[in-house]
């Protein structure tokens, strides 16, 4: 069985199948605008290339888990993401 743990207070993901972890990475979760959501979900769609309509953004992965698109995907923005997580972390 594969799982994906989002721990939101390390900024951490981490990827199952069975009891393996098989990845482990850090991550930026939602802020106050786009907070998100808490709970076991499961994933309903997965998307490859997926292009995101609300920020214009070009994604090579997307996995859905929320009816109003909220998804685990790849960061592509302008800044590294160690800075961009300082900055969420302030």
């Amino acid at each position: 069985m594969k799982h994906i743990v989002v721990n939101l207070e390390e900024q951490m993901v981490e990827a199952f199948e069975d009891d393996e972890r098989v990845y482990q990475f850090i991550c930026v979760t939602g802020d106050d605008d786009h907070p998100t959501d808490k709970g076991t979900f499961k994933i309903y769609r997965k998307q490859h290339p997926y292009r995101s309509k609300t920020y214009d953004v070009q994604m090579d992965y997307a996995m859905f888990f929320t009816q109003d698109g909220k998804a685990l995907h790849q960061y592509h923005g302008p800044i590294p993401l160690s800075v961009v997580r300082t900055i969420t972390v302030v």
